[in-house]
């Protein structure tokens, strides 16, 4: 098997699946269960399409223009705001503060890596302070409780939910529309009464979200709303 290929074993996974990231990388999320052998033909039966969508992933990436680690604006569709961000170097030490005028980012140096982190932690916060609050109204609305929430800047994911009814949600949920972003938590909420995607966690979505269809084909193609930056 080729050692390029990331093979990811999931506990939810109940089929092949295949995902191309936006730096051509390759992963197989697959069931605990699926053998090598399985997946080995699993892949031979999709290189074309593997090699096809690595090669358009490597041409986006060729004519991308060079990435900006100091975005001077957010845009954070999923709560309707538009922050704009300030940099301010020679601080003693690092820190952030958001204000009714934007976001500001204290640092000793400008570093593009101390500057993502530090733009992920006010992500971080800003989610639990806005869409926090619309997944707790969801959450009252159908009936629903969970116990905590974590947010992350996950790949791949958009959230989780643990049989111990806990909660991992991704702060790029800031970044695609309210619709898309209420998809995400609704289906994560389902998953406290159905831990799998069975036929009756369908169901209990598409009571929460009759139109839940139209949101899972619109979220697969909702890279296009995140910046570059935050790869």
């Amino acid at each position: 098997m080729d050692s390029s290929i990331r093979i990811t074993r999931h506990p939810r996974a109940r089929r092949l699946k295949l995902k191309v990231g936006r730096d051509a990388s390759v992963e197989v999320v697959a069931p605990l269960s699926a053998r090598d052998r399985e997946i080995r033909r699993f892949l031979a039966q999709n290189s074309e399409w593997i090699e096809v969508t690595r090669q358009h992933m490597l041409e986006r990436c060729a004519a991308r223009p060079a990435l900006d680690p100091f975005p001077p604006v957010l845009e954070l569709l999923a709560i309707g705001q538009s922050v704009s961000v300030a940099y301010v170097q020679g601080a003693a030490r690092a820190a952030m503060a958001w204000s009714n005028d934007g976001l500001q980012l204290k640092m000793p140096v400008a570093r593009p890596a101390l500057v993502k982190n530090m733009l992920v932690e006010a992500l971080r916060c800003r989610a639990g302070s806005t869409l926090q609050h619309r997944l707790q109204e969801l959450a009252g609305t159908h009936g629903l409780q969970y116990r905590r929430v974590a947010w992350r800047n996950q790949k791949t994911r958009w959230g989780s939910c643990s049989t111990r009814a806990s909660l991992s949600l991704n702060v790029r949920l800031l970044f695609i529309p309210p619709t898309l972003a209420d998809y995400v938590l609704i289906h994560e909420l389902a998953h406290l009464e159905h831990p799998n995607h069975s036929a009756a966690f369908w169901g209990r979505v598409e009571r929460m979200l009759p139109a839940w269809r139209q949101c899972e084909r619109e979220l697969k193609r909702a890279d296009r709303y995140l910046p570059e930056w935050i790869f």
